[in-house]
């Protein structure tokens, strides 16, 4: 997108967001959506401070080191490192003493000696160090001091995290990062204090920033009140298996009284209810009604005019008795069927009371059943939100690309509801494709020479599941034909689909033939209405429309004291976003938390000669008899 995000960078963006979302109760943070966050790694501004960038550097900060100044995380040990250098170092002076001709080595025609290779030493550690973020504070455990205490203004925080990473940068692992990091914001040319390293933090590169949040946040999801919510959302879904089991047992008891009650009443339906007459007997009843009156209507008509005419043959008078013995016929068949009509109406109250009981019994087990189905959902998805341990994958396709909807466990649908920016309605709203695994790649997509499939005893396979006549297309090249610009080689690319319209070409391309593309075509109908639903309402607010936005006046809610910028929070969306679960619980956000009160110092020995001090620790001073305070 040339946005300025590397591609091996993109999995630190997507892990840092869906931590902090599934986290945000113990981290007490309000969700955000992944357009916000992005603004927020983005937005760099001297003047004006960006809320959302700040509370999760604060909130994070404060879950590795607690109050009483406890480091929760597993940080390595400086002095263990120190050790193991200097006795390497030991080691290697062990090995190299020797003879006085020793100490002198020849490199061609130069003599060298030792206090030359010193000087040469000295050089080379001048040239390897990169940054001066061990002369930040004066203690090395000085950044603990600080976060204990929660001094995050005026370049506090920013200082804590050199040297957090300072810190880190002793393990493997973690130093390449670290030390690009370090070597940014506390370069060799510049002396490190707490308002250079603000300053220069503004200037950070978006993927270094997202590579900082990653690293606190690996240290975050080791500390113990991560675990406690892990261990808690686990008790909760224990609990919620087992009040669904038995919402289900209820459920399946109510089935078989309904089935029950069916049988019941289906057995009293004939007895007491007459049978209506089918489509076809009521058709023939209408026409054979309206041949009678046709015929009634031609005897009456016959009959006038045989009275009118006198010389009329007893031909005639025979077929007009004949056309009385049917009207006669007709109306017999009329009072039979009313005195059916009757004789059933009478039968019905005898025992309608009964059939209606069971019917309304029915409709009373059928909403019984209908409530019961509503508390299993409601227990179904408070299971998919406590579902914090592991994310949960969507499935792969035929190309083995991994297919992510980070909303499907451990977070309501759009966030949280009690969030600032709860009216956008979603909270990622994409889906994220992952390139394969270079072993899946090699195994089943990369095809090697003298393999069944290069084979030509594998060319008929080849042509009947690639639909190639010639039977010499191969996985790569039917990849490239279905995918064409989009093919993903590694994990460590990414694609996205955000619209209805490729996210229903994306369910139509699925081959519910295979085994795993029809697994994942399941996935996505189950939540096809959620996901939808988040890319309309996700387009929605990226283009200004969504419904509930509040109105909020230009500009953050907290500058800093250098001067006023106007910037349009339309544009920077991430400025609108606030830490309303903080300062619910609390009272105030992470950033702005009060400093603890100092004790008062002695002064001149004025608490030994028994004068009073005010609340700042100062003596009063005397008038007479009484204290001036």
């Amino acid at each position: 997108m040339n946005n300025g995000i590397d591609e091996g960078k993109v999995s630190f963006f997507l892990s840092t967001w869906v931590f902090l979302n599934i986290y945000c109760e113990p981290l007490l943070l309000d969700s955000f959506t992944f357009d916000d966050y992005l603004q927020a790694l983005q937005f760099s501004s001297d003047e004006i401070d960006c809320d959302l960038f700040v509370e999760i550097h604060c909130a994070l900060l404060k879950a590795i080191v607690n109050e009483q100044g406890v480091i929760q995380a597993q940080l390595p040990d400086p002095e263990e490192e120190e050790e193991e250098e200097e006795e390497s170092d030991e080691e290697e002076d062990g090995s190299s003493t020797g003879s006085a001709e020793d100490t002198v080595r020849v490199n061609g025609d130069r003599m060298e000696t030792e206090e030359d290779g010193e000087k040469s030493r000295a050089k080379s550690e001048d040239r390897e160090r990169s940054h001066r973020a061990d002369e930040l504070f004066e203690d090395s455990d000085g950044w603990i001091q600080r976060l204990k205490v929660r001094d995050f203004k005026n370049g506090g925080w920013q200082a804590i995290v050199v040297g957090v990473l300072y810190r880190l940068s002793v393990d493997d692992r973690y130093s390449k990062d670290c030390e690009e990091i370090l070597k940014h914001l506390t370069p060799v040319d510049e002396e490190p204090a707490l308002e250079s390293v603000r300053r220069r933090y503004l200037t950070l590169d978006i993927n270094l920033r997202a590579t900082v949040l990653h690293l606190l946040s690996r240290l975050t999801h080791e500390t113990r009140s991560v675990r406690d919510y892990m261990e808690e959302c686990s008790e909760e879904m224990t609990k919620h298996r087992k009040d669904k089991i038995e919402v289900q047992r209820a459920r399946r008891d109510l089935i078989s009284e309904l089935k029950m009650l069916d049988d019941e009443r289906k057995i009293l339906l004939p007895e007491n209810t007459p049978r209506s007459p089918s489509p076809a007997a009521a058709s023939r009843q209408a026409s054979t009604d309206a041949d009678g009156d046709s015929k009634m209507t031609g005897a009456d008509e016959e009959d006038l005019d045989g009275d009118d005419d006198e010389d009329g043959d007893d031909t005639d008078r025979g077929r007009s008795l004949r056309r009385g013995d049917e009207r006669a016929n007709e109306r017999k068949r009329k009072r039979e069927a009313e005195r059916e009509k009757a004789d059933a109406a009478a039968k019905l109250p005898k025992t309608s009371k009964q059939f209606q009981k069971v019917l309304k019994t029915i409709e009373s087990v059928k909403a019984k059943i209908a409530k019961q189905e509503e508390k299993i959902a409601s227990f179904d998805e408070d299971l998919r939100q406590a579902d914090c341990a592991r994310f949960r994958m969507m499935g792969r396709d035929r190309f083995w690309n991994r297919y992510w909807w980070f909303e499907r466990n451990g977070m309501p649908f759009g966030g949280l509801p009690q969030s600032s920016t709860a009216f956008a309605g979603y909270a990622n709203a994409m889906i994220w494709v992952q390139g394969p695994d270079p072993s899946e790649r090699e195994g089943f997509l990369v095809e090697e020479a003298g393999t069944k499939w290069a084979s030509e005893e594998g060319s008929d396979m080849r042509m009947k599941m690639n639909g190639s006549k010639d039977g010499r297309m191969t996985v790569l090249e039917r990849q490239a034909l279905e995918e064409s610009s989009t093919i993903l080689t590694s994990p460590t690319q990414y694609g996205y689909i955000d619209t209805v319209e490729e996210f229903e070409q994306m369910l139509s391309w699925l081959d519910i033939k295979g085994v795993r593309e029809k697994k994942l075509k399941q996935q996505f109908e189950e939540y096809r209405k959620h996901i939808e639903e988040g890319m309309v309402n996700r387009k929605k607010y990226l283009a200004g429309e969504s419904e509930g936005a509040p109105e909020k006046e230009s500009g953050p809610t907290r500058m800093n004291t250098r001067g006023k910028a106007h910037i349009d929070p339309g544009v920077w969306r991430c400025l609108n976003w606030t830490n309303e679960t903080m300062i619910d619980e609390r009272g105030h956000t992470h950033f702005e938390q009060p400093q603890p009160r100092k004790a008062g110092k002695k002064k001149g020995g004025a608490q030994d000669k028994g004068v009073p001090l005010n609340r700042q620790g100062k003596p009063v001073s005397r008038q007479g008899d009484r204290y001036n305070f």
